[in-house]
C-alpha cells in the first residue's frame, strides 16, 4: 500500500488511551478480541473468504493501522485490504486430537500480539473438519483499538 493511498485521521480519546497502554506494555494481548465460530455442512472456502473481505471493505476500522507523527498517534486507514484465510489442515488427526490441537492453535493465536503500526488488526484461521461437508471452526480475532464492540454483531449477522 503506498502512502498516497492511505487516509490519515486523528485518533479518538478512547483509541489514544488504548494506544498509550499498548506503548506502555508492548506485546500485550489485553485488547485482543477472539471469536471462534463452528460451521457444519459443505464449506465453500472461496465464498467464506470473499464474505470476510467484503466485511473488511465495508468497515474502515478493520482497515485501520496506527502511525506516530510528532509523538502523537494517528489512524491510517487503507482504502482496501484483503486478508486471506489461513487454512490449517488437521484431517490426519482423530476427532479428539483435532479438538485438542484446534484449541491449542486458537489459544496460541489469541496470545499473539498485534503490531498496530503494520496491521492488519484482524486475523482469521480455518480448521477444516475430517471431510469438507462435516465440521469446521473459523477463528478470528481483532484488536479493540481498531474495532468497536458493536462491530462483532455484523460479523455474526453477515
Amino acid at each position: 500500500m503506498s502512502s498516497e493511498e492511505v487516509f490519515v485521521f486523528p485518533v479518538s480519546f478512547a483509541q489514544q488511551r488504548l494506544w498509550f497502554f499498548d506503548q506502555l506494555i508492548p506485546n500485550n494481548t489485553l485488547y485482543n478480541v477472539p471469536t471462534v465460530i463452528r460451521l457444519t455442512g459443505l464449506l465453500n472456502l472461496t465464498a467464506l473468504e470473499q464474505t470476510f473481505n467484503e466485511i473488511v471493505r465495508r468497515y474502515e476500522t478493520l482497515r485501520t493501522t496506527f502511525i506516530v507523527l510528532d509523538g502523537q498517534p494517528l489512524q491510517a486507514i487503507a482504502p482496501s485490504l484483503t486478508i486471506p484465510i489461513s487454512v490449517l489442515d488437521l484431517q490426519q488427526l482423530s476427532a479428539d486430537e483435532r479438538e485438542v490441537e484446534a484449541k491449542s492453535i486458537v489459544t496460541a493465536e489469541i496470545e499473539h500480539p498485534f503490531d498496530l503500526s503494520s496491521g492488519p488488526t484482524m486475523m482469521r484461521n480455518l480448521h477444516p473438519g475430517k471431510r469438507p461437508q462435516v465440521h469446521h471452526a473459523v477463528a478470528y480475532k481483532d484488536y479493540l483499538l481498531g474495532m468497536r464492540p458493536w462491530l462483532c454483531v455484523p460479523f455474526h449477522w453477515e
